[in-house]
Formats: structure tokens, C-alpha cells, sequence
């Protein structure tokens, strides 16, 4: 007896009938017939009483079909157990981006995913000043960052092409007295309310350092790490956001102006990340080196400065230094409300 004579006459219980037996298990009535009493004469019983329409079970029958369900439901039960344990132990890469980042990188990732069926791939968004923190505690096992490199246990090798910076830019009102200007400096900014990213985004962690070096602390009225809530707030609360200049592409919207800001530090380049001397798993040199490739390159007007990685390393090392200055959001970052929009 096996397992699929033992299905076939199940199936013939159930069914009461060669025919409807032979449909449901898509199989020829004859092949059905030749399986049913193999299984008989490997018994030594007869299971099926022919003489009967519908067809009946001999006793020998029925203690197989009462008996062999449960066999069947163990064999599945059995399966499935095997199959959960086979699937815990797959290949998974997890990978932070920044939301900027999986909109830039979401076709690489999608490729090297549809590639490799048998590679879980895990795709956790967040700044990238608390995805490197991720990497150097080994809950990730690569990302797409921005630089600086707040972490020593990493490397971070940059990237080429048309990824491998991005702009910082001022995001205003359309009837914000600056919206009509071609860039403004953090100086044009003192005196003005700030929506702006936490610590846990390079942009976030760089604002008040940046606007120290002009003279003055950051009024910031909003801490959010959702995009679309600091433009929406830039809009109701009359703000300003230091915020990418490549979302404006998705962001858009006739009420808000994106103005590039004219910073020495207002490039930041992009690199992939890793924990130095950390093994990878399988799969993860390749999904670097598709990240990795360059994408065309930049238009003239947008292309970084060449010395932006040195630039934005030193401005990390004397705000290290010099010990970085703190502030404290005037708003809860979870509401708006009692907030006076004028």
C-alpha cells in the first residue's frame, strides 16, 4: 500500500462512485479501478462492496478510510512542519533606505528580488543617522546611507552615477517672502519657524549645527520623520523644511516652493554601508553590486561639488568637536493642534 492508493480510495468512499472519484482526483476511471484493487489484493481484503449504488465499505473498509484520513492528515501535518523549517532557514537580507532612497533604488531591488526567488529580501525605512546605528548593532545587514559615517564599525563605500548625492533644499510657502528666490542661505532662514526631520535623519541631525555657524538657534516648532507631514505643516504652520531637493518630483504641490539651499554643506553623498568584517549572506555582494551600478549622471546644474564627501565629513568632525548643539521641539510631534498657524 502507498500513500497514493490509500488517497485514491478515499476519495472513493467519499464519492461513492468510480466516476466521481476518477473527475475529482483527474485521473481516468480505469487507472482508478487498477489502483483500488492493487490496494485490495495488497490487503488481502476487499474494501468496496460493487454490488451496492452507491458504492459501500466492507468493514476492512471502513476501518481503512476512518484510519487512513488520519494517516493522510498527519502525512500533510508532517509536510507543511518540514516546508516551515526548510523556509526559516532561507537566505534573508535586510536592507535600510531612507523613503528617498526606495523610491531611487525600488528597480534594482525589485529586479534582484524577482532574480532570486529563493532570497527573502527585507526593506526597513528610516534616516539614515539611525540606519547606520542599525547596521553597527547587526540588525541590518547593509543600506543605502547618507553620509557622514557617525559609526566606526562601518564601511561605506560611495556611490557613482546620478544617486550618489542629493541636494538640500528649502521647502516654503508659495506666498513665503523667500519662495521666489533662485537659493537662500541658513542666514535667510533665522527668524523663521522650522518643521523638521529628528536626529534619526542626517538632515535632522546637521540643522542645528548648520544654523549655529550663522549665528542663531532654530525656532523648530515640528519634529516628524513623515515627509508629507512636513511639507503639509510647512503649509499650516507657515514653517520652513530643510528637506531633499529631488522630492519636490513627488511632492508637488502650487502651494509650497522647493528652493535650493546654497550651504557649504548642502550636498550629501550616498553610499552602500556595511559592518566591517561581518560575513554576508548569500546573495548580498550581488544586490550591492545592482545598487551599486550608475544610473546616467547628474545634469550640470545638479551635479555635486567633486570634494562634497570631504566637505560633509569635515563639517561632522567640528560639530563632533566643537560638541554639536541641542534643541527642544516647542511641539508635540504627534499633533498640531493649539499650534497658531500665522
Amino acid at each position: 500500500m502507498d500513500f497514493r492508493q490509500l488517497n485514491y480510495f478515499i476519495a472513493v468512499a467519499e464519492a461513492g462512485s468510480m466516476s466521481a472519484a476518477a473527475r475529482a482526483l483527474f485521473v481516468t476511471q480505469p487507472t482508478l479501478t487498477v489502483a483500488i484493487r492493487k490496494l485490495e489484493k495488497s490487503l488481502d481484503a476487499e474494501l468496496l462492496d460493487r454490488s451496492t449504488t452507491p458504492l459501500t465499505l466492507t468493514p476492512a473498509g471502513h476501518y481503512l478510510f476512518d484510519e487512513g484520513k488520519k494517516i493522510l492528515a498527519s502525512v500533510e501535518e508532517l509536510a507543511e512542519h518540514t516546508r516551515a523549517l526548510g523556509n526559516s532557514v532561507r537566505t534573508r537580507i535586510r536592507i535600510g533606505l531612507t523613503v528617498l532612497f526606495s523610491i531611487q533604488f525600488m528597480p534594482q531591488i525589485t529586479r534582484f528580488m524577482a532574480s532570486h526567488p529563493d532570497i527573502e529580501v527585507s526593506l526597513i525605512q528610516s534616516g539614515s543617522r539611525h540606519l547606520q546605528h542599525c547596521l553597527a548593532a547587526g540588525d541590518l545587514d547593509c543600506g543605502v546611507v547618507s553620509y557622514p559615517r557617525y559609526e566606526p564599525n562601518l564601511e561605506i563605500t560611495p556611490l557613482t552615477g546620478l544617486y550618489s548625492a542629493y541636494r538640500a533644499a528649502v521647502v516654503v510657502r508659495a506666498d513665503h517672502p523667500l519662495a521666489s528666490r533662485k537659493s537662500v542661505t541658513y542666514g535667510d532662514l533665522k527668524g523663521e519657524k522650522f518643521s523638521s526631520l529628528s536626529h534619526r535623519y542626517v538632515m535632522g541631525e546637521m540643522l542645528a549645527n548648520r544654523c549655529e555657524k550663522y549665528g542663531f538657534s532654530p525656532n523648530i516648532v515640528l519634529v516628524n520623520d513623515s515627509w508629507t507631514v512636513l511639507v503639509a505643516s510647512v503649509q499650516s504652520l507657515n514653517s520652513v523644511c530643510v528637506l531633499p531637493y529631488e522630492l519636490r518630483k513627488v511632492f508637488t504641490s502650487p502651494e509650497v516652493a522647493w528652493i535650493p539651499l546654497d550651504d557649504r554643506v548642502s550636498h550629501l553623498p550616498i553610499g552602500i554601508a556595511v559592518l566591517k568584517d561581518r560575513p554576508h549572506p548569500r546573495g548580498m555582494d550581488e544586490l550591492i553590486a545592482a545598487l551599486s551600478t550608475p544610473l546616467g549622471d547628474f545634469a550640470e546644474e545638479d551635479r555635486p561639488p567633486a570634494d562634497a564627501l570631504e566637505v560633509v565629513t569635515e563639517a561632522h568632525a567640528d560639530a563632533t568637536s566643537t560638541g554639536a548643539p541641542t534643541w527642544t521641539p516647542a511641539v508635540n510631534n504627534m499633533s498640531l493642534m493649539g499650534v497658531d498657524p500665522d
